[in-house]
């Protein structure tokens, strides 16, 4: 419930977006995307990689 108020509250009231971490799960993505959650990141994403391995990653997964 407590969750619920701060995404709700940031996302209308403030007008801010939030980011999850440590999302470990499917389940957790879902329901922070439920939630109102606008991104995340964690394990079940990627695993950490060094700088060129993060630069290409994140250069394959980019939307023109």
């Amino acid at each position: 419930m407590l969750r619920r108020v701060c995404f709700g509250r940031a996302r209308n009231a403030l007008g801010m977006s939030t980011t999850a971490e440590g999302i470990e799960t499917v389940e957790l993505a879902t329901t922070l995307a439920a939630l109102g959650c606008a991104s995340g990141q964690g394990y079940y994403f990627a695993k950490p990689l060094e700088p060129d391995a993060a630069l290409a990653y994140w250069k394959s997964r980019r939307k023109d």
